[in-house]
């Protein structure tokens, strides 16, 4: 499994050990985690794209009834074992179990339990085959740094698309004389939304938001 996106630190992330460290590398056992996933037929980073907002709508309680999840990280994707296709997850908060989960509306979201394993861990850029061979391309820079904070862009986007105001997102880093890079969200509105600094500073304080 190829987890993607490094994570701010005020989100959950799944319980582990590392158990062995050799350079970049870690062997960390993992407990055993309760997913949310997605799977998606095509080609890996459309695949991504394509599952991620399906996930987005469960945790923020837009495709269903209930209570709003809290975002976890990284986000996950796997290839398929029984077909071409992907599968993107989101861990689901320890609060959780698979019976006190929401339900979700919509069919292509499920749930699955992954039971306690090791896996070798190391940051990076670049992709697998078919084969499950990994093509090394660069090390994991898809991350914004801020002021010595590594900051994953699609965790920003989730976070964002909780709020009803938020049709569509994207995050990209900007440069700053103070803080090396900074957060620049640009943001579709849904119609009845008019962009305001009210809006701007509960979305996103202190940072830029372009409203396309």
């Amino acid at each position: 499994m190829a987890a993607w996106y490094l994570v701010p630190k005020f989100l959950e992330t799944p319980s582990y050990k590392v158990v062995e460290k050799d350079g970049d590398i870690e062997v960390r056992y993992y407990e055993s985690m309760l997913l949310q996933s997605v799977k998606v037929s095509g080609d890996q980073y459309r695949a991504l794209r394509l599952g991620f907002r399906p996930l987005v709508n469960y945790i923020g309680a837009k495709a269903r009834e209930g209570e709003k999840i809290s975002m976890t990280a990284p986000v996950m994707q796997s290839s398929s074992d029984t077909d071409d296709a992907w599968v993107v997850s989101f861990s689901m908060p320890s609060k959780y179990s698979k019976k006190t989960l929401p339900e979700p509306n919509n069919k292509q979201v499920y749930s699955e339990e992954i039971k306690p394993t090791k896996a070798a861990v190391i940051r990076f850029s670049g992709k697998t085959d078919k084969d499950g061979y990994f093509y090394f391309i660069s090390r994991d820079d898809d991350v914004i740094i801020m002021a010595g904070y590594r900051i994953g862009p699609f965790e920003v986007e989730a976070a964002l698309s909780t709020n009803p105001a938020v049709n569509e997102c994207a995050v990209i880093a900007a440069p700053d004389n103070i803080r090396g890079e900074v957060i620049e969200a640009f943001v579709v509105l849904k119609p009845n939304y008019l962009p305001s600094e009210e809006l701007t500073k509960l979305l996103i304080p202190q940072q830029r938001i372009k409203y396309v």
